[in-house]
């Protein structure tokens, strides 16, 4: 979120939002962990890739990021309230 929007919602909501964020980061983890040892695993036993598969893992690996980023955001913006 910018943060205009982020200095317009209350501090409750902001910490909601927070542990949410929290929550979805832990449920893309083993999401992405499995995926990376599924694409390991199958190039270790036959020496290629599916292309494919490899795009999803980078697909959800950057959506963790972007939830790591949202909740620094986020984490700023209560520290600046604090």
């Amino acid at each position: 979120m910018k943060k205009e929007q982020l200095q317009n919602i209350s501090t409750e909501k902001l910490k909601k939002k927070e542990q949410d964020t929290k929550i979805l980061i832990g449920f893309f983890l083993p999401i992405v962990l499995t995926l990376f040892y599924f694409i390991i695993s199958d190039f270790v036993s036959s020496n290629t890739t599916d292309m494919i598969s490899l795009a999803v893992v980078i697909c959800s690996l950057g959506g963790m990021v972007s939830l790591f980023l949202g909740l620094k955001s986020i984490r700023g913006e209560l520290k600046n309230r604090n």
